[in-house]
């Protein structure tokens, strides 16, 4: 009964924290590539769009892979899934928002 109530404690923990990096990061590749260093692209709906779909991206992709090393120890778990969780959610971003421009372009 403790481990799993440990395991749920865990895991509350884990998502804000994939949470916090996403946003992080994602808000400063946009002030460096949107906002050519600021924040100016917040004017812009569209960019907001994107905003959410990268960090929505990223999210994803640490979650997963969180859950796909659950047997790692803790030591291992949160590095490899934070920095990993980044590369294949950047992939899922660039996934999503071509698929959504597509679908864009169709209506």
């Amino acid at each position: 009964m403790e481990a799993l109530v440990y395991k749920k404690r865990e895991e509350n923990i884990a998502m804000p924290i994939f949470g916090i990096i996403a946003i992080t990061l994602t808000l400063f590749l946009f002030y460096v590539d949107e906002g050519y260093n600021s924040f100016q692209w917040m004017a812009d709906i569209k960019n907001w769009f994107c905003f959410i779909c990268y960090s929505a991206g990223f999210f994803l992709g640490q979650t997963i892979l969180f859950i796909a090393f659950q047997r790692l120890s803790n030591v291992l778990k949160y590095p490899l899934s934070i920095i990993g969780g980044l590369l294949v959610g950047f992939f899922i971003s660039v996934i999503l928002m071509g698929s959504l421009g597509i679908l864009f372009q169709i209506f």
